[in-house]
């Protein structure tokens, strides 16, 4: 091991409660403040420009990378973004790459402490805003929100339009729409009945 894994290793011993950022700090002021380990973290990250500032040089030290990473698409040097490199080297690559497996290798990417701290955030925050729960889904609020998007979707839906429309051609009132049962209402006799969504797209025509 080298003397400065030593060194973030010994500081993380002493001060284990610390947050990521304030252990940065420290990390960041014991190299600076020490030749040794100043002299050590550039010459073990010479390959990295002059410019390269120590956030930069410790993201190698501490990943164990000592190249600069390529680009998922095309394999050419990527920048560096602040605290860590990007994952493409234009956004012509990560357009043709796909969403989906950016958010997979952004993940990836990020250091197993890290993903440990973000989770533990994510924990935090989810109970600060609802209480303990086992998972948000389960929180009434978000229940009803994803009903009622659900519900306006269809509405808004070539389906849905089908069902308006003949609802509309037979004078039917609509008086409420949930779970996929619509209730309704008579215009001859005034009386409120439940029809299914499923029935009611048989009826306009689309057989499903």
């Amino acid at each position: 091991m080298n003397k400065i894994l030593q060194s973030i290793k010994e500081l993380h011993a002493e001060n284990p409660t610390a947050s990521e950022t304030s252990m940065a700090q420290k990390i960041h002021h014991k190299i600076k403040s020490t030749d040794e380990l100043s002299n050590e973290l550039y010459q073990l990250t010479d390959f990295l420009p002059p410019a390269a500032n120590q956030i930069q040089r410790m993201w190698h030290i501490k990943n164990n990378i000592f190249e600069i990473p390529i680009c998922k698409k095309c394999g050419d040097p990527v920048m560096w973004s602040g605290r860590r490199y990007k994952i493409f080297c234009s956004t012509e690559c990560q357009n043709v790459y796909g969403k989906s497996q950016i958010g997979k290798d952004w993940w990836e990417s990020l250091p197993e402490s890290e993903k440990i701290d973000r989770r533990k955030q994510l924990k935090i925050n989810i109970e600060n805003k609802y209480g303990d729960v086992k998972n948000v889904s389960y929180v009434p609020e978000i229940i009803e929100k994803r009903q009622r998007t659900r519900e306006q979707n269809f509405i808004a839906s070539p389906n849905g339009q089908k069902i308006l429309k003949f609802l509309y051609v037979n004078n039917y009132e609509i008086i409420n729409y949930k779970n996929d049962i619509f209730t309704l209402k008579c215009p001859c006799c005034q009386k409120e009945f439940d029809c299914r969504k499923t029935l009611l797209l048989c009826e306009a025509g689309q057989f499903i």
